[in-house]
């Protein structure tokens, strides 16, 4: 059973792969945009009204990652969702000899390498493009890794959990306002944590459950280093956690949505 799993899993992944690279220009294109107006915000605007040189690079790296990892997880989240709806190719799928927790592994593992081959390029590029207002104290590659394959395994994990817990008219009507929208401009996507910790403690606590926190500061603190953010090991400690709270809920929806026996 185990070798039937994976022959199927990297057979899948193997078709993703060849979706990706017909599709992959397209998705550059539009992660460049994003990219390009969070250097405009973050290596322009924001320096001229003000904003300390030292945080040119933690907010560019949160913002580039983190709408590059809602983009395209939005993405994958409502077509699955509409897959779902229309009896689609999610439910060919289920007929082949391979469990279920091995297929919807395929769905994350794809997600994982397709907003890699996005991420790495763009965020390189714009780095190149901030040159020296991009300043780095030091960076742990190891750690910087680690991270962010913990959260592009998070995401991935979240977005397809999202795209099956949730009926249609919810998800297009809510799912933004009432998930997505609050995670992101709580996530220290656009401030750094310690200084709303130092203005308003109760605030700061609150903002640990979400685990965007995570994803952004342990981000900063392996690839720029430096005494501003919440340490990376703490995040990564966080991110394993939401990972297998996220692996479970996903199970979880699986079986209510698609598999009521």
């Amino acid at each position: 059973m185990l070798t039937t799993n994976m022959r199927i899993f990297l057979q899948l992944l193997h078709r993703d792969m060849i979706l990706l690279k017909r599709s992959l220009l397209t998705r550059m294109l539009d992660a460049a945009s994003m990219c390009l107006i969070v250097f405009i915000v973050y290596g322009h605007l924001m320096p001229n009204l003000g904003l300390d040189p030292q945080l040119i690079a933690p907010f560019f790296l949160g913002g580039t990652f983190t709408n590059i990892f809602l983009m395209l997880g939005f993405s994958i989240a409502i077509a699955l969702l509409f897959e779902i709806k229309q009896k689609g190719r999610l439910f060919y799928l289920m007929t082949l000899p391979i469990s279920l927790p091995w297929l919807f592994a395929t769905y994350v593992v794809s997600f994982m390498i397709q907003v890699t081959a996005i991420i790495v390029p763009t965020i390189t590029i714009g780095i190149l493009l901030l040159g020296s207002r991009f300043q780095v104290i030091e960076t742990n590659w190891p750690l910087c890794i680690l991270v962010y394959l913990l959260s592009a395994l998070f995401f991935g994990i979240l977005m397809i959990t999202i795209g099956i817990h949730y009926k249609q008219h919810w998800f297009l009507d809510n799912v933004w306002p009432r998930r997505l929208g609050p995670m992101f401009c709580f996530g220290c996507t656009l401030f750094l944590w310690k200084p709303v910790y130092a203005y308003a403690p109760r605030i700061a606590q609150l903002m640990l459950i979400n685990p965007l926190v995570y994803v952004n500061e342990g981000l900063r603190s392996s690839f720029v280093g430096g005494d501003m953010f919440i340490p990376a090991w703490i995040c990564i400690i966080m991110l394993s956690i939401f990972c297998i709270i996220g692996t479970f809920l996903l199970m979880i929806s699986i079986r209510k949505q698609l598999d009521p026996v």
